[in-house]
């Protein structure tokens, strides 16, 4: 699952969170992106069972090779 963190339209944190509450749903990659400087936010997407949080930059330039990863 990939998830824009900055979406505010979107409760990816509160998502996240409800799925690692399921058993069956603990090991699901999610990958989340958001801007360099939230670096509080970062905090919080990986307290909330984020797999893999990363740079919006990074995430754009690296989708291909990020999804093949969780893929492969």
């Amino acid at each position: 699952m990939v998830v824009d963190l900055n979406d505010r339209g979107f409760p990816a944190l509160e998502l996240v969170a409800a799925l690692r509450s399921e058993a069956a749903l603990q090991a699901l990659p999610v990958v989340g992106f958001l801007s360099h400087v939230q670096v509080d936010l970062k905090r919080e997407a990986e307290a909330a069972g984020v797999t893999e949080v990363l740079a919006r930059s990074v995430f754009s330039t690296k989708v291909g090779e990020i999804v093949g990863r969780y893929l492969g």
